[in-house]
């Protein structure tokens, strides 16, 4: 089994080759997608770079390494292995026993060079066998592809399974096919390109800006349900419409003001069923950090952590990603664990819809949440909401303002129905106040409540309605 640094000697001993382009990955902040031939999308990016003695080295980014549910590294290789290197314009990647496998950047036809050898001495011959222009994601570029022969250690050619497999790489945008180099040769897993951070070629990350990319008098629905196998379980239809949107002033975070309306239907205790109308206050940061497929997303202060996927299937053309169960870190050493043994959670985002859905199978029951129908513009999708309709949002059954409210300011509700029924309640439960409103009649003194959050309830007949307001 070969060291790194016997590698990185034998390399040094090599003629020095003029600068060529054509690098099997991407140096620069580049991030690449792939998806091999079981339809499994993965990512690559330089996470760091540093020399040694001359040799630049260039470390992936890290992945889960799940062999083990109990002992879960979060800092494990990607699928292209812990690192790459280059020297005298040559690279090096590493699989998962340190072995070498050598790639040579030179786009002159007839180049061989060894790009493998096995332990027994046998090897596997690269050959730069075609040189043309090619189109892909798009865009047009010049390709070298390598072909394959594998020899005994009595140069004796010999059947592999990289007999008719070829490999191409472009002049400015690295390998369009590479093999999976963490695994190999023990299992020869080909992946092909299908997006590019460089130029933002096919499918490429979704960002956050991307994902919550909202516009005024978008609208999107929702259904929840709560099943824990108690009085309260319940089902709600929630309908959310956008009414303003900004920007921070360094442009990194997002700020939505919502009109949400959502009917509560209780499994067990249909006299609770009601509307309750609020408006949300949402900031989202959209300059973090990206995280690709497989990347653990760390949380040491807590204690806990989630891992991300791609989903390649997509809605209208919407990309989407979906976060992971939670692992828990054991303080005593450097594994992560499943918090419990059931599948967890699974959180679900849409370019440009933001939350898509949430599934969690806990004992004794579940939740869940998941959007559908969306307003974006002119496009929709989805069936909306026959019981719950916008009217609700813009037209509800009372209007109450101002929201917030001073307590020496009266507040003012505006009936739809003379017949409903007010009621005022704190955060216990508790009515505080039974006003009587009427279009004649329709200003209440607040004066005797507390600062603090209250809930304005109308009844009619079998419908109820619940305003949240603020008074300070």
């Amino acid at each position: 089994m070969k060291s790194l640094i016997k590698a990185l000697i034998m390399l040094l001993l090599t003629a020095k080759l003029n600068a060529q382009n054509y690098e099997p990955v991407l140096v620069d902040s580049n991030i690449s997608f792939f998806s091999n031939q079981n339809n499994k999308i993965s990512g690559t990016k330089i996470d760091s770079f540093y020399q040694i003695n001359n040799v630049n080295i260039f470390e992936f980014n890290k992945t889960w390494n799940t062999e083990d549910r109990w002992c879960i590294k979060p800092n494990g290789p990607s699928w292209l292995g812990y690192k790459m290197t280059s020297v005298n314009n040559q690279f090096l990647f590493f699989n998962q026993n340190n072995d070498t496998i050598y790639y040579h950047p030179s786009s002159n036809l007839g180049t061989t060079w060894r790009f493998y050898t096995f332990e027994d001495s046998s090897y596997i011959l690269a050959k730069i066998s075609s040189k043309i222009v090619e189109t892909f994601l798009n865009t047009s570029d010049s390709i070298i592809e390598y072909s394959f022969t594998t020899y005994d250690k009595n140069n004796n050619i010999v059947t592999s399974e990289l007999d008719n497999q070829t490999l191409k790489i472009s002049k400015n945008y690295g390998s369009i096919t590479i093999l999976e180099y963490l695994t190999f040769p023990v299992t020869i897993i080909k992946s092909s390109l299908i997006g590019t951070s460089k130029n933002n070629l096919g499918k490429t990350y979704l960002t956050l800006k991307q994902t919550f990319d909202f516009e005024i008098g978008d609208e999107f629905h929702y259904e929840k349900f709560s099943y824990t196998i108690s009085p309260d379980d319940n089902k709600t239809n929630s309908i959310h419409k956008i009414l303003d949107k900004k920007y921070s002033k360094n442009s990194d975070s997002v700020y939505y003001q919502i009109k949400r309306a959502t009917y509560f239907y209780y499994a067990y205790k249909a006299d609770k069923n009601h509307l309750l109308i609020d408006t949300l206050d949402v900031n989202y940061l959209i300059n973090e950090k990206q995280y690709l497929p497989e990347e653990p997303i760390l949380n040491y202060a807590s204690n806990e952590s989630t891992g991300r996927e791609i989903v390649k299937n997509s809605l209208k053309n919407r990309r989407f990603f979906i976060v992971g169960s939670e692992r828990i870190h054991y303080l005593n050493n450097d594994c992560w664990t499943q918090s419990h043994m059931d599948p967890g959670y699974r959180i679900t985002y849409g370019e440009g819809l933001g939350f898509f859905s949430y599934d969690t199978y806990q004992f004794p029951g579940n939740l869940n949440e998941n959007m559908v129908y969306y307003k974006k513009g002119l496009e929709t999708w989805g069936v909306p909401f026959n019981n719950l309709g916008i009217e609700n949002i813009e037209k509800p059954l009372i209007s109450v303002f101002p929201n917030p409210i001073a307590r020496n300011e009266p507040l003012i509700i505006n009936l739809r129905n003379e017949d409903s029924q007010i009621e005022i309640i704190n955060i216990l439960g508790e009515i505080v106040l039974t006003p009587k409103v009427s279009t004649n009649s329709n200003q209440i003194d607040i004066s005797m409540l507390q600062l603090g959050v209250y809930f304005v309830k109308c009844s009619y007949f079998n419908n109820h309605f619940i305003q949240k307001i603020v008074v300070y």
